[in-house]
């Protein structure tokens, strides 16, 4: 009686790390990871077989003739499934090398080459000015936002800014 305790145990935690195996699939399957996913149900495919196949090759107890089989009749059920996973571990493994063969690397077009947009200096030791206008600010805009502040200044003490300086394109718009 022993040994068929220990084989129930055993025979459990083969099931457990299988039902395991399926969650971390589950776990992938949201991650978008389609390797690791093959692979967890894979393991969870040999954990279950190996499990029920343990569980049924227990032959050194006597049965009875109803036991023998209802045990003849799980064998044949899990032969069956074997079948199918088996199938679908040989169906996952050729989709997994389609896929890695018939993956395009290569670039689908040429390189577009690139044009810069940064200006034609960079400002290393002085600052060089430009009216708004030249770029593409509008002067009667800032000139707006000056006299708003001065406005929202008088009557807000927290409101307090010493200067602003407005570069645009690497050049001094306002000061």
């Amino acid at each position: 009686m022993k040994g068929l305790r220990r084989r129930k145990v055993f025979a459990l935690f083969i099931l457990v790390a299988g039902a395991l195996s399926l969650l971390g699939g589950i776990i992938f399957y949201f991650r978008d990871d389609i390797i690791r996913l093959n692979i967890c149900i894979l393991a969870a495919a040999f954990f279950f077989l190996a499990g029920l196949g343990y569980c049924l090759s227990s032959t050194k107890h006597q049965y009875s003739e109803e036991v023998k089989m209802k045990i003849k009749f799980l064998k044949r059920i899990l032969k069956m499934t074997g079948m199918v996973i088996l199938s679908l571990i040989l169906l996952t493994i050729i989709t997994m090398s389609l896929g890695i063969i018939y993956t395009n690397t290569k670039a689908p077009m040429k390189p577009i080459e690139y044009k810069s947009t940064a200006p034609d200096y960079f400002p290393t030791q002085e600052w060089q000015t430009s009216a708004p206008e030249e770029q593409g600010i509008d002067s009667a805009k800032l000139i707006e936002m000056i006299e708003f502040y001065e406005n929202e200044k008088s009557g807000n003490d927290r409101l307090v800014i010493d200067s602003v300086t407005i570069i645009r394109n690497g050049y001094i718009v306002s000061d």
